[in-house]
């Protein structure tokens, strides 16, 4: 009977998939994480199957988390808060949360 790969196989397939992607997205002057993304719907379950669905809600759940949050913390250090300022004027005059938020 045929098993499964290993988890390290899965993973090392992941981020070597993500590093290409991401480098090709930068090279189209895309943020590199559009490249990630691109990788994570391709491999998994709902496109290609690769990374098949109890797979990745049992043994990647850790890293799904992980990742969620790098791509999270990359997307908020590249805004700028001047620009979101003049973007969101709206929406900060009218939620006095985020109005304490920006000076």
């Amino acid at each position: 009977m045929f098993e499964s790969p290993h988890i390290l196989v899965y993973l090392g397939l992941l981020l070597v998939c993500s590093q290409i992607a991401g480098r090709i997205a930068g090279l189209i002057c895309v943020p590199r994480v559009v490249g990630y993304l691109v990788v994570g719907i391709a491999l998994g379950p709902s496109m290609t199957g690769l990374l098949d669905q109890e797979l990745v809600q049992t043994r990647l759940v850790l890293i799904n988390e992980v990742a969620l949050a790098i791509i999270a913390f990359s997307i908020g250090g590249s805004l700028k808060l001047k620009e979101v300022k003049q973007l969101g004027g709206p929406l900060f005059s009218e939620s006095p949360q985020l109005r304490r938020l920006v000076p």
